[in-house]
């Protein structure tokens, strides 16, 4: 049987967050992200000075795909799953847990890359329509939908990874029975 002893275990304690800690830690990621994807829209779109490559770039990221492929991907990551899980049944190997927790893992961070790239291309687009103005559609409305997906996109990510990292990378509260 295995067992971790000395820095083997030390990394792992090290590892484990406070709750706050672990939602602070998963926001960065996300804000990280979404910066990114702010980034190559403004790349893509050379510094947002073409409208057409700026209108392109946000078809591709908004209308043309990105909920088919979160869906695509889900249905992906659980047949995956369930290759793994019944792997594990068939053999049962404890490497075999590990990989369907690893994959799991992966949902939390599809849900953050596809919810940054749809918010980031719609922050860039926001400053677009500061620096040209457009009556049907406003800077603040725009920033607004995309702050407001970002929020939903971000609790269902951390709450996905949190459930799915509770037990190893949460530190558990102590209980006070000696006070």
């Amino acid at each position: 049987m295995l067992t971790l002893e000395g820095k083997d275990m030390e990394k792992i304690e090290q590892y484990k967050q406070s709750p706050h800690k672990f939602i602070f830690s998963e926001f960065v990621v996300f804000v990280s992200q979404i910066f990114m994807f702010f980034m190559v829209t403004i790349f893509v779109s050379n510094f947002l000075n073409n409208e057409d490559k700026l209108i392109n770039f946000l078809n591709q990221k908004i209308n043309d795909g990105t909920i088919g492929d979160l869906i695509l991907s889900l249905l992906a990551i659980l047949i995956v799953i369930g290759l793994f899980t019944t792997l594990d049944r068939v053999i049962d190997n404890k490497h075999v847990k590990f990989y369907i927790d690893e994959v799991l893992n992966e949902i939390p961070k599809l849900i953050y890359t596809l919810g940054s790239s749809v918010t980031g291309s719609m922050l860039a687009t926001s400053l677009f329509l500061v620096l040209n103005p457009n009556i049907e559609i406003t800077a603040i409305k725009t920033a607004t939908t995309a702050i407001s997906f970002a929020f939903i996109v971000f609790i269902y990510g951390c709450g996905f990874s949190y459930i799915f990292k509770r037990k190893t990378h949460i530190i558990k509260k102590q209980s006070h029975q000696n006070e």
